[in-house]
């Protein structure tokens, strides 16, 4: 009966073998997009900002905005996004900005 011994380099070739099919899959693209969705969310990048009357503030002029009905492209970034933004459209009469926020 014969004896087989697994090397450290053996180890470290099976080690690296398996990372290489676990990021260059298809399997790693949705990982990636649902991490950087959820940290988006959690740090608040891209978050629109209120004034102090708790207002939707316009990201041009400063002034506030007036939401306006929504389309169907921001029910699907909605959609895209598992739900944790809720696109809403808004426009602003003082510098003539329109656009969705979340």
């Amino acid at each position: 009966m014969r004896t087989t011994y697994c090397t450290c380099t053996d180890l470290l070739n099976i080690f690296t073998h398996n990372n290489a099919i676990l990021l260059g899959s298809i399997y790693s693209i949705p990982v990636i997009y649902i991490t950087i969705v959820v940290v988006i969310k959690i740090f608040g990048i891209f978050k629109h900002k209120k004034n102090i009357n708790n207002k939707v503030k316009c990201p041009n002029c400063e002034n506030s905005v007036k939401r306006i009905s929504s389309n169907s492209l921001d029910e699907l970034y909605t959609k895209l996004s598992f739900k944790l933004f809720k696109f809403k459209r808004y426009t602003c009469f003082a510098c003539y900005w329109e656009g969705r926020l979340w």
